[in-house]
């Protein structure tokens, strides 16, 4: 098997998992949970002279605990694939993903420098650099395992600090952005709740890479959190869907996260 077919196997059950983790749906249509309108997503632009650094959000979730589903169209179509995840701060998360009959078809674990996923169906394993180039171009859309993190917990993937703001909204959410290469980020907060709304990712020539919103915001233990997460990936060619159904936040985490990899299993490390 070339690894062309190796890695479009193992990422077909990760996919099922990841379409994963919510943001700008700012159109007038729908009215969300939060108070903001949904539906497609607006595109976002900078317009403020006098910038100010954004706060970290979702700076109050130490861990998380998640039972959910994710659903996908486009290359995977997925419907309602059950997972449970476990955050830990913003160092290290795990995901498993469920199979037929009730087993456990795969699991992911990931820290700050270092990712493994296995998939017991196939009997194949990833593991390497969780920022590599190269895993982000060997899954069926440009995220790789640090953005999944990020998003997975409401927050914008890297320091929140080199964000600036650009404007101020009508109903009172700021937009910020940041350089992301040649491209842009941008960011759309509601400030007074601390929510994440909307994450963007656009090319130099403004194509629209990546597209996040966060909707169904519930309080969790006085913490709001987005229970619905919309991703877009390639110019909204591809859509994939979190549905959190139990979130438990800043509980003691017992559960070991890192696991284990059977000797046998064909591996492909990614640096």
């Amino acid at each position: 098997m070339d690894m062309q077919s190796t890695t479009s196997k193992v990422w077909t059950h990760l996919v099922m998992v990841i379409t994963a983790v919510t943001i700008l749906s700012c159109s007038s249509t729908q009215q969300s949970t939060t108070g903001q309108k949904t539906g497609q997503a607006q595109t976002l632009s900078s317009t403020s002279a006098e910038p100010t650094a954004m706060s970290p959000v979702a700076a109050n979730i130490r861990t998380m605990v998640v039972e959910g589903s994710v659903s996908a169209t486009g290359t995977q179509n997925i419907q309602g694939l059950p997972f449970d995840a476990v955050i830990v701060e913003q160092d290290s998360f795990r995901i498993d993903m469920g199979g037929p009959l009730g087993i456990t078809a795969a699991r992911l674990f990931s820290a700050q420098a270092s990712f493994a996923f296995v998939n017991y169906l196939t009997r194949e394993v990833m593991d390497g650099n969780p920022a590599s180039p190269s895993l982000a171009k060997v899954m069926p859309f440009p995220i790789n395992v640090t953005d999944l993190m990020a998003l997975m917990r409401g927050s914008v993937p890297g320091d929140a600090a080199r964000f600036r703001e650009e404007s101020v909204r009508k109903d009172g959410s700021v937009l910020y952005s940041a350089a992301d290469g040649d491209g842009r980020e941008y960011a759309l907060v509601d400030t007074a709740r601390d929510v994440l709304l909307q994450y963007q990712r656009k090319s130099a020539t403004g194509a629209l890479l990546m597209n996040v919103t966060f909707t169904d915001v519930r309080d969790v233990e006085a913490i709001p959190v987005a229970h619905a997460v919309e991703v877009t990936v390639d110019d909204r060619r591809q859509s994939m869907s979190f549905r959190l159904q139990k979130v438990r936040i800043n509980e003691p985490v017992t559960t070991r996260l890192s696991i284990d990899i059977p000797s046998s299993f064909k591996r492909t490390t990614y640096r």
